[in-house]
């Protein structure tokens, strides 16, 4: 962190989750990849794990803060399911279809600005 940047507070779980679904995404088929589908999947996955709030020092060990990998796998693994089952848009018909147009995969945490 540099003299001129402000700690914030940030939600180590937070970059995890993004992270795990992202991978999950890009590992099977089974997903919607849509944005909206991305962004509940995240929210709900969120939602079930404690959170762990922490001011962010731009050092390298703030990454290891957070739940474990495993419960960020099963919560993540659960939300996908859970949205897959009820998404909130029409499924495709076409194999491949990622779903309604949708802006590029940004998400903004603003629960944790300090």
């Amino acid at each position: 962190m540099s003299f001129f940047t402000r700690p914030r507070i940030r939600n180590a779980n937070y970059d995890k989750v993004l992270y795990y679904v992202d991978k999950m995404l890009s590992e099977s088929d089974r997903y919607c990849r849509c944005h909206r589908c991305r962004l509940d999947a995240s929210a709900l996955a969120l939602n079930t794990l404690p959170p762990h709030y922490y001011v962010d020092s731009g050092r390298e060990d703030d990454k290891s803060l957070g739940s474990s990998w495993i419960l960020i796998e099963i919560a993540v693994r659960e939300a996908l399911e859970r949205v897959n089952s009820a998404p909130h848009h029409e499924r495709p018909d076409i194999a491949g279809h990622d779903g309604p147009e949708a802006p590029p995969y940004v998400v903004v945490d603003t629960g944790t600005e300090g």
